[in-house]
């Protein structure tokens, strides 16, 4: 159960894709948009790190892991 950790939150980045850009079509009519934009976006990044980081502490990772993530190494 653990090991599936890291592919939820990339899941939940996926999600956050259309929603960032719905915000930033949005905010061209209202300011507030934007901040929502950046709220998303941020989580995503958030969860961008921790991805890996579990990955590699529950020695879950992938071809595509091991080589986006060199930086962790």
């Amino acid at each position: 159960m653990l090991s599936a950790i890291p592919n939820i939150l990339t899941g939940f980045r996926l999600a956050c894709a259309p929603v960032v850009l719905i915000a930033l079509v949005l905010s061209a009519t209202q300011w507030s948009w934007s901040l929502v934009a950046l709220g998303v976006f941020v989580a995503a990044a958030v969860t961008d790190l921790f991805d890996g980081l579990i990955a590699r502490a529950l020695m879950a990772e992938s071809a595509w892991g091991t080589v986006s993530y060199t930086h962790l190494a």
